[in-house]
C-alpha cells in the first residue's frame, strides 16, 4: 500500500551519540504538554462501574429515608401518650417495627427492644421509658438529601462509591471512557504466541506483556498483529492506529539500527519530541505527536519496556483519566555490596532491580542484580527497583538506599521465605 504521506520515506537524522539525552522528567513534561488527553463521556450500568472514573457531579435522586423511620427494632410509640405498662389490649398504642421501617402514621418515637419485656402470657411491658421524643428513630433525609452531592467528577469508583450511588437512585451513570491504546509490535524476527521459534526468531510476548499492563492502570489496549521492517507497511498500521485510538505504542525499531524504521516513519506523519532518554535501560525511547495524539516508540527488550511504561505511559493514561499518576510503595535498606558505575552510566538516571532479604534486626539487606542481566525472568524475580540519580557515581557495601517495591511487603515477605538469596557475582562490572 502506497503511503498517504509521502514525507514517510524523507531521512530522518537521528540525535548524535554525542548529544545530550533527555531526562526522564523533561521528556514526561514535553509529551504532557504536546498531546491531547481528552476522553469522550460514556454511559456504563452501575454493577459494571468499579474503577471508572465518574465524568460529573453526581447527586442524589431522593432523600433517605423518605419518611420517619425506625434506627432500632422495637415497637414504635406516641411520646405524649402518658406512661403506662400497656399490653396488646392496654390503652396505650403501639406497633412493632424493625430496623429502617417506617413508623406507622401519627407515632413518633421508638422503643427498643431491648428495653421491652414480654411475659407468657403476651402482655408486653416498657422496662425503659424513652428519654426524648423522636427517640430511636431516623428523620427524613437522615442518610441521604435529595439534590445532595455523593460523589465529585475525576473520582475513580470504589466499591462504597458503587453502593451510596445506588443508594442515591442511580443505575447508571457517566463515565470517563478508558483511554484505548494501540500496540504495534514490529520486527523481522517476532513470530506469534505459540509458534515454536526458530534460529534468530523471538516470540512476540510483548504484545500480552503490555496489554496486562495497560488493562491494570486503567486504559484499554488495542493490539495490531506483528508489523515486519517496513516502513510502508508500518505507516500503514500506525495510520489505521492513529485513526481508532488515542494513544499508539510502537514496540520495537526505535534503536539506530539499519532495520529500525520507527523513526523516520514517525517523523514522516507528526512531529517527534524526544529520542533516546538519559536513562539505562530505556535509552532509545522516542516521543512524538501526530494529529495531536501521543506516538511512543518503546524498546524491545521487555525490561527496557517495562521502565517506559513505568515511568512514561503510566503518567499518560492517568493524564487521559485526570489521575494523579500510581505512586509505588517505598523501604529503606543496607547494601549488601558496593556499586560503582563506570563510563555513560554515571550520567544517566540508573534503574537496578534488586532483591531484598532482612538480617537479624530486620533490617532489609538490598541485593542488586547486574545492570546488563537485562532478562525479563530475573525482572519478574526481583523485589523491587534501585533508581539512581544522575551523576551518582556509586555507593559502598553498607550504605542505605531507597527501594521501590514491586510487590507488597507481605507479598515479598513470602517470597524470601521461599527462596534462597541469589548470589551474585562480585566481579561484576555496572
Amino acid at each position: 500500500m502506497t503511503p498517504t504521506n509521502p514525507m514517510i520515506f524523507s531521512p530522518y537524522a537521528p540525535p548524535a551519540e554525542t548529544e545530550p539525552r533527555t531526562s526522564v522528567e523533561k521528556a514526561l513534561e514535553l509529551i504532557l504538554t504536546e498531546a491531547r488527553y481528552e476522553l469522550p463521556v460514556e454511559r456504563v450500568p452501575l454493577a459494571e462501574a468499579l474503577g471508572r472514573v465518574v465524568a460529573e457531579e453526581l447527586c442524589a435522586r431522593h432523600s433517605l429515608p423518605t419518611v420517619l423511620s425506625a434506627q432500632v427494632d422495637g415497637i414504635a410509640v406516641r411520646f405524649d401518650d402518658p406512661p403506662s405498662l400497656p399490653d396488646r389490649t392496654g390503652d396505650r398504642q403501639f406497633a412493632f417495627v424493625g430496623t429502617g421501617t417506617a413508623l406507622p402514621e401519627g407515632f413518633d418515637t421508638v422503643v427498643r427492644a431491648e428495653d421491652l419485656e414480654i411475659a407468657a402470657d403476651g402482655t408486653l411491658r416498657i422496662l425503659k421509658e424513652p428519654s426524648e421524643k423522636g427517640a430511636c428513630t431516623l428523620p427524613p433525609g437522615w442518610e441521604l438529601r435529595e439534590g445532595e452531592i455523593l460523589v465529585p467528577p475525576d473520582l475513580r469508583l470504589e466499591p462504597q462509591h458503587l453502593g451510596l450511588l445506588a443508594a442515591g437512585g442511580h443505575r447508571e451513570i457517566p463515565v470517563l471512557r478508558r483511554p484505548l491504546v494501540a500496540v504495534l509490535p514490529t520486527g523481522d524476527e517476532l513470530v506469534p504466541q505459540g509458534t515454536v521459534p526458530g534460529p534468530g526468531q523471538n516470540i512476540d510476548s510483548n504484545s500480552v506483556f503490555f496489554a496486562g499492563y495497560l488493562k491494570d492502570i486503567g486504559a484499554e489496549p488495542l493490539l495490531y498483529p506483528i508489523t515486519a521492517d517496513d516502513p510502508a507497511l508500518l505507516t500503514e498500521r500506525l495510520e489505521d492506529a492513529l485513526s481508532k485510538a488515542d494513544m499508539v505504542l510502537i514496540n520495537g525499531g526505535s534503536s539506530r539500527g539499519r532495520r529500525d524504521f520507527t523513526a523516520p516513519v514517525v517523523a514522516g506523519l507528526g512531529k517527534v519530541l524526544v529520542h533516546g532518554l538519559n536513562s539505562a535501560p530505556g535509552k532509545p525511547v522516542l516521543l512524538a505527536v501526530i494529529g495531536g495524539k501521543p506516538v511512543i516508540g518503546v524498546p524491545g527488550p521487555a525490561l527496557a519496556a517495562w521502565y517506559a511504561l513505568e515511568h512514561l505511559i503510566d503518567p499518560m493514561v492517568s493524564r487521559f483519566l485526570a489521575q494523579p499518576p500510581r505512586e509505588r510503595r517505598s523501604v529503606k535498606g543496607l547494601l549488601t555490596r558496593e556499586l560503582r558505575f563506570e563510563g555513560f552510566l554515571k550520567e544517566a538516571l540508573l534503574s537496578l532491580r534488586v532483591s531484598l532479604s532482612r538480617d537479624a534486626d530486620g533490617q532489609y539487606l538490598v541485593s542488586p542484580y547486574p545492570l546488563k542481566n537485562s532478562m525479563i525472568t530475573n525482572f519478574v524475580r526481583s523485589d523491587g527497583i534501585l533508581r539512581i540519580p544522575e551523576g551518582v557515581a556509586g555507593y559502598d557495601k553498607g550504605d542505605e538506599v531507597e527501594i521501590l517495591l514491586l510487590y507488597p511487603e507481605a507479598v515479598i515477605g513470602k517470597r524470601m521465605e521461599k527462596r534462597q538469596l541469589q548470589t551474585l557475582d562480585e566481579s561484576e562490572v555496572f
